[in-house]
């Protein structure tokens, strides 16, 4: 209980701060590897397969830190979402070299989609401080 002039403290935990760090190495990874995949798709780099494989990857790195916090189902639909995502995202770069410029808007506008249903769906499961839908 807070009185009236006591201030309430305000501190991270171990276990917060730890998602905190987890959650941003896993879009530094994000980051990293699709950076790789892009530049192995247009130098045409034999690794393609490889990166795009790590790059795949990434969902499941983030399924991983989510379900303690939001239990099993709804973590799978996260790594749903974010496994979608990430086909998505390949497709268009993809898409981007090869110059089919039908498939690149197609697929951008799936991307948007993705992104509002994860934004919709974080907001349902933990609307009080961790995901709004903004």
């Amino acid at each position: 209980m807070i009185r009236k002039n006591q201030q309430e403290e305000r501190y991270l935990s171990f276990g917060q701060l730890n998602l905190i760090t987890s959650s941003r190495f896993n879009w530094a990874l994000l980051a990293a590897w699709t950076r790789e995949y892009i530049h192995s798709v247009t130098h045409e780099l034999r690794n393609i397969k490889e990166i795009g494989d790590r790059l795949y990857r990434v969902p499941v790195d983030f399924y991983n830190l989510v379900i303690p916090f939001v239990g099993k189902a709804n973590a799978d639909r996260v790594l749903n979402l974010t496994s979608l995502r990430m086909i998505v995202l390949m497709t268009i770069i993809n898409a981007m070299k090869n110059n089919d410029v039908e498939t690149v808007n197609t697929s951008t506008l799936r991307l948007y989609q993705i992104a509002d249903e994860l934004a919709t769906f974080l907001a349902q499961i933990n609307n009080r401080i961790y995901w709004k839908y903004n």
